[in-house]
């Protein structure tokens, strides 16, 4: 072996090795690997017969190879990858996808999700929230600045498909009862592949943090879909203020299927001044129960009728399942589950 190939495969060899030992994503990394492969090869090749099929497939060995030992390297060490591509979401979360595999690097701590089977695995405080009005306010825009990268948005559930898949549209941010606002159907974010999401309802506050992967567009509607995506609850639902309406009336006054008032106009859980429940729809949805209202009241029975006594109001469990929400101030309940003749 000559002196020009010994070079070439000892320059070859340092510009293949030097990079694995370099724990920074760099650009230079790669470029000195390729580099290092042409030249190595050339080492081997350049006096040597036959040299068409090595020149083709000694590359390529050697592409398997260093990208085989970058792997290695990455799991056993947590160093940063060299044959991958870098996606910046947020100061403290970027992505690094490679051929089969991708690294979550929070806060500088890296984590490896083999396949792509992880959804989005840093603390969601770590990428800025921005409400999906803003985020449609350009959809196309919105696309191309944050494609392959992770978002933050804050929304409200416009349309859910199964168990596995939600959308969130443009909507009007004046809410009016019950959380129901006016939808802007023609953009939206798409979020596909959630987990299970039975505990969710349309007009539903949430946040989402997923990864941007495509635009679609069909006439004048817009989707931009995000995937690997974690959903979020509202922290607006933590706590309340209970309203209670109270009006000078002895009717009974049917709200919903088995729920009704007798001297109450309305009973309200005031979440923030958007977001304001009436306590009927809030059951019926199963997002509060009678046996949670009732949990410290004082309770009584007379024949077939309980009754909940609660400071802002008495619960009257009667036959059949039939709830009545009374005024405080009503003291004479005798009867008062013969709801057909009042």
């Amino acid at each position: 072996m000559k002196k020009v190939n010994i070079i070439l495969l000892l320059l070859g060899l340092l510009l293949l090795l030097v990079p694995f030992f370099i724990n920074v994503y760099t650009i230079i990394r790669l470029v000195s690997i390729l580099i290092g492969i042409i030249v190595f090869s050339l080492g081997l090749i350049i006096y040597l017969p036959e040299k068409t099929l090595k020149i083709i497939f000694l590359p390529i060995i050697l592409i398997c190879l260093s990208y085989l030992l970058d792997f290695f390297v990455v799991n056993l060490f947590d160093s940063y990858p060299i044959w991958a591509v870098k996606h910046t979401s947020s100061e403290n979360v970027q992505t690094y996808n490679s051929l089969f595999y991708r690294i979550y690097a929070c806060n500088d701590k890296l984590t490896i999700d083999a396949n792509y089977k992880e959804n989005f695995l840093c603390n969601p405080n770590m990428i800025q929230k921005e409400s999906v009005n803003k985020f449609l306010e350009n959809p196309k825009e919105s696309y191309k600045k944050n494609k392959n990268k992770f978002v933050h948005l804050e929304g409200k559930i416009t349309t859910i498909v199964g168990t596995s898949s939600i959308t969130l549209s443009s909507y009007d941010e004046k809410t009016s009862l019950n959380g129901h606002v006016s939808f802007d159907t023609n953009k939206s974010v798409v979020i596909d592949n959630l987990d299970i999401i039975d505990k969710y309802y349309i007009y539903d506050l949430v946040e989402v943090i997923g990864q941007v992967s495509q635009i679609k567009i069909a006439e004048d509607k817009i989707e931009i879909h995000l995937v690997d995506a974690i959903l979020i609850p509202s922290s607006i639902y933590d706590d309340y203020e209970l309203i209670v309406n109270e009006i000078n009336d002895n009717n009974i006054v049917k709200k919903e299927e088995k729920y009704y008032y007798l001297g109450i106009e309305g009973i309200y859980y005031r979440y923030d001044e958007n977001n304001i429940y009436e306590l009927p729809y809030l059951l019926l949805d199963k997002r509060e129960t009678i046996d949670n209202l009732i949990e410290n009241a004082q309770k009584s029975e007379e024949e077939n009728t309980t009754f909940y006594k609660l400071p802002d109001f008495t619960v009257v469990k009667c036959p059949k399942d039939n709830i009545i929400f009374v005024n405080k101030n009503i003291i004479d309940l005798e009867n008062i589950c013969d709801i057909n003749k009042n």
